[in-house]
This record gives C-alpha cells, structure tokens and sequence, in this order.
C-alpha cells in the first residue's frame, strides 16, 4: 500500500497551526492548562510561518539565516524577531512597537515550554495569545491579501474568540485605527463595548452587533434604538421617538406631552 503524502505550503501550514490553536481556545470543556501552552506554542508557529511567507514572495532566499543555504532544506531558517527586522530592513515593513513586544514575550514563553520546565500564568498567555491572533489576522489581510477573519466568521470560533478580552481589546483597536484611515464615522459599539461599530453600516465590525440609528425628534442628535424611547401622542396614535433624556424631560414635564406636541 502506498502511503499517502501531503504538502504544506508555508500559508497551509500557518492555517493548519491556526485552525489547532483556535480550537482549543474555543473548547469551553478544556479547563486543563495545557489549553493555554498549546495555543501559545501554535499561535507563535502561525506568526513565525506568515512573517517568512511575507519575506518568501520578497525573495525565497530571505527565508534562510544564511541566504547562501538556500533551498536546503536542512539549513536553519529565520525566526519571527529576525523574520520581522529583514521585513523592515528589506520590504519597508515596519511593524509596529507593541506587535514588536508580544513577538518577544511570545518567543521567551515558547522557549521555556519547549525546552524546560516552566510555570505558566494564565492571564500572562491569553495576553499574549489574544494579542497575537489579532496581529496574524491583520498581518495577513495587509500583507498577503489574506482574509482568515472571513473564514473564522463562517462558525462560532469567533463568537470564542471576541470572548477573550485581550484579543477583543487589540483587535478592536487594529479596527479602529482604521476607521480613523478611511474617516469611517464610527462609535463604540453597545454590544461589545469597543469602537468598532460603523455608523455607515450601522454593524459592528467587531462583534457583527447590528443596531439602527435613531434621530431624537426633540433634540435632533443620533442614537442607537436601544438608548431611545417611543411615545405615543395623545388623541392620535402617532409614535414618536425620543433619547432617553429627552423622554424622560418630556414625561415628567407639569404638562406632560404637551411640551413636545406643541413643538411637533
């Protein structure tokens, strides 16, 4: 019988490192602290893997320490610190000082769970887990037209995902700062509790929350649905809608409804 072979490209094998760390993240039974060193082991491979991808389509010998070696296969490759410093040095990509950070806390943590004994914090791993998924998702679609948050949209992994506050708190700041690019008007989200909500799309870009957008009929400003109120005016039947400010001026006014109908 012949023994099947499959092939891993640089981006297949990032994808397949994701995929395993992803999932155990997102097993909510796991309470084991191996959860925790998995994810850490195979998100630092993920990012290590797209950096080289980046330097690759530069020049394949970039991916070599010593670019004479190129292709051997059994040379030593560049790792994500050495990965990032060609990037900047060599295809103007600077990436910024606090990915920076993480990639070295991310390489020191790796270093102790591979090759001694270690105590693992677990607060100190979902910081550097969540921060670095939304590095690899950003990285990605800026750097190699790849769109992995698309795919993990497609189930509930990322429902898991915007679960874990640093990868919500980095990966809505990533999307924030692009509004402020694009001049998207923006406001933070109800829902998630970051900027991340388009006022354009009225959505989410987060969290996928979908809201309307309400003009208060007595002080004319924009509000979400959920921070207004409805009235009823009297002797018609016709609804107004208010801020709840503004609702509750009226309502408690001596005289009522007459305040906001007389203006209507």
């Amino acid at each position: 019988m012949t023994s099947k072979t499959t092939k891993f490209d640089l981006v297949a094998n990032a994808k397949d490192s994701l995929a395993h760390a992803v999932a155990h993240i997102s097993n909510t039974e796991d309470k084991s602290p191996s959860k925790w060193k998995i994810a850490v082991r195979e998100v630092a491979h993920v990012v290590e893997l797209l950096l080289k991808e980046r330097l690759r389509r530069e020049h394949p010998a970039l991916i070599w320490i010593k670019v004479d070696d190129y292709p051997s296969m059994d040379a030593r490759t560049v790792g994500a610190e050495e990965a990032a410093l060609r990037l900047h040095k060599i295809c103007n990509i600077c990436l910024p000082k606090g990915d920076l950070e993480t990639l070295k806390a991310c390489r020191k943590l790796r270093n102790r769970i591979e090759h001694c004994e270690f105590q693992l914090n677990e607060a100190e791993a979902k910081g550097i887990v969540g921060r670095l998924l939304s590095f690899i998702l950003d990285f990605s679609k800026t750097h190699l037209a790849i769109d992995l948050e698309k795919e993990f949209r497609a189930d509930d992994s990322w429902r898991e995902l915007i679960e874990i506050v640093e990868f919500r708190e980095a990966h809505g700041k990533v999307i924030a700062e692009k509004f402020i690019r694009e001049k998207t008007p923006a406001d933070t989200c109800p829902a998630c509790g970051e900027y991340t909500f388009s006022l354009d799309d009225e959505r989410c870009q987060l969290c996928d929350h979908h809201e309307s957008l309400l003009e208060c009929e007595q002080c004319k400003n924009l509000f979400f649905e959920s921070e207004c109120e409805t009235a009823t005016e009297p002797d018609s039947d016709e609804d107004h809608v208010f801020c709840k400010n503004c609702f509750n001026d009226i309502m408690y006014a001596d005289d009522q409804y007459d305040t906001w109908k007389d203006r209507g």
